[in-house]
């Protein structure tokens, strides 16, 4: 005689689990986008570097860093407020911006 496993069934139907499932999913859903946000930023604060020194003389001063750190400032700013203002983003693609959290 078999005995059903009433462990395994009670919790392959719980609503418990579909739960935990979807917040799986939404945790894996920002994971990348905050991911992704960072891979795009670093790329254009890695050219927009690398522009920067092309344009300027090599000297003391690192006008690459220096640019672009206040131009990151600048633009991460006015993004954060436009969001907050305007309300212009969901929730989720809000973790693009680091600063509207």
């Amino acid at each position: 005689m078999r005995i059903p496993n009433k462990r395994l069934q009670a919790t392959a139907y719980s609503p418990r689990l579909s739960l935990n499932v979807r917040h799986y999913y939404q945790l894996m859903q920002s994971i990348l986008l905050v991911g992704l946000g960072g891979f795009l930023g670093s790329i254009a604060r890695y050219k927009l570097c690398g522009f920067v020194l092309h344009m300027t003389a090599q000297g003391r001063v690192p006008y690459g860093t220096f640019t672009v750190n206040v131009l990151g400032c600048l633009v991460v700013g006015v993004l954060a407020g436009v969001v907050e203002r305007y309300n212009v983003f969901g929730s989720d693609m809000r973790l693009f911006i680091p600063a509207s959290q």
